[in-house]
């Protein structure tokens, strides 16, 4: 359905009534469609103005909150506030938006938010938001939370995602050793919910992670486990090539390893291949000290 200018005026109409009744909320998605609309037909100091507003009545929103409410979803609303003012290109609201948010996430903290039972979309929503901001350390303990809420809640590919999430955190981060135990979580959880390819994937990953860190034996674990996952989703292309490799990188055999690499390396993202690249070369490091046995 095609929609109009007088459309938009018309919401802007029902956000300025919602206002008078300061109902920020329901103002805010109004404005929330003038600035859609107006984004559409490329009148951009309008879907600016409109964006601000819509910023603007979600932090109000948020701040009218009553207490039982909980600081949950006042983060949330902040989130969207925040996120249309940088589309206004309010710096100012971006920033008083940023500070709420982690005023009401440091409430929860407070009051013991390892053990939230929020919704995973919710947690998972505010880590994005963490981690897009750089904040990996609250990006974690959110995405941690939203995964054991998800598996208790009986949603196993959902935690898979999110114990990835963690995983890549962790990488970004530098704390290897962290990345390789969650990929193998999110890899279970998948397994669990018989996403066979997803499960295969992060066996690998894990896997491989574990062979940068010198844990060969628990890297032999995870190649099993991903050619297992390869029998059982009937995957005989590229990922039970790539579960064999790492078996055999866990076993020491690199001239087998890299010759079957070869044949497929090519087909992988640049950040996959640096992986599997970085573990025969401290491999061949180890070896170079007289640690391996080839």
């Amino acid at each position: 359905m095609a929609y109009s200018y007088g459309d938009a005026l018309e919401w802007v109409k029902l956000a300025e009534e919602a206002l008078k009744i300061l109902d920020y909320e329901v103002a805010a998605r109004f404005f929330r469609y003038a600035t859609i609309y107006f984004g559409l037909v490329n009148d951009a100091s309008n879907q600016r103005k409109f964006a601000i507003k819509t910023g603007e009545c979600y932090l109000q929103s948020a701040q009218e909150l009553r207490r039982e409410d909980g600081p949950l979803k006042a983060i949330l609303l902040c989130i969207k506030a925040a996120s249309y003012s940088q589309e206004g290109r309010s710096e100012e609201l971006v920033r008083i938006c940023d500070s709420v948010i982690r005023q009401k996430y440091t409430m929860i903290t407070k009051d013991h938010f390892m053990r939230f039972h929020g919704e995973p979309h919710d947690l998972k929503g505010i880590g994005d938001y963490f981690l897009k901001n750089g904040d990996l350390e609250r990006a974690i303990e959110c995405y941690r939370t939203a995964a054991e809420n998800a598996s208790n809640g009986e949603n196993p590919i959902l935690s898979g995602g999110l114990y990835r999430d963690v995983g890549d955190c962790y990488q970004k981060s530098e704390d290897i050793e962290r990345a390789a135990e969650n990929y193998a979580k999110a890899a279970h959880m998948y397994l669990n919910g018989r996403e066979y390819f997803e499960a295969a994937w992060h066996y690998c990953e894990s896997g491989f992670t574990f062979i940068r860190l010198g844990r060969l034996e628990e890297a032999s674990i995870m190649a099993r486990k991903a050619s297992s996952a390869c029998s059982e989703g009937h995957i005989d292309v590229l990922l039970n090539d790539l579960s064999h490799i790492c078996r055999l990188l866990s076993e020491r055999a690199l001239y087998e390893a890299e010759n079957r690499w070869k044949r497929i390396r090519i087909k992988f993202k640049r950040s996959y291949i640096n992986l599997v690249d970085s573990c025969f070369e401290a491999l061949r490091q180890d070896q170079g000290q007289g640690q391996l046995r080839i």
